[in-house]
């Protein structure tokens, strides 16, 4: 690992993670704009 990556705590399997949950959190968003519901709406937790 670089130097300079392991100062900034910066690896590939975190950013792969974080690409993850931004596009989970990107479509929430779209069913919330499409629908009018959140997600745990249709989930009937709310």
């Amino acid at each position: 690992m670089d130097k300079e990556n392991a100062l900034m705590r910066f690896s590939r399997h975190s950013e792969v993670w974080h690409g993850r949950l931004a596009m989970i959190g990107f479509a929430m968003i779209a069913v919330d704009l499409l629908t009018g519901n959140g997600v745990l709406h249709h989930w009937s937790l709310m």
